[in-house]
C-alpha cells in the first residue's frame, strides 16, 4: 500500500479524511 502514498489521490484522501469530507480525487 506505500504505492499509493506516492499519489495525489492519497494525499487528497488524506485530507479529506483529516477534515471529515468526501474525497475529491483527480484520478492521478
Amino acid at each position: 500500500q506505500n504505492w499509493l502514498m506516492r499519489t495525489e489521490d492519497a494525499k487528497e484522501g488524506i485530507k479529506a479524511t483529516a477534515e471529515r469530507r468526501p474525497a475529491n480525487f483527480a484520478g492521478k
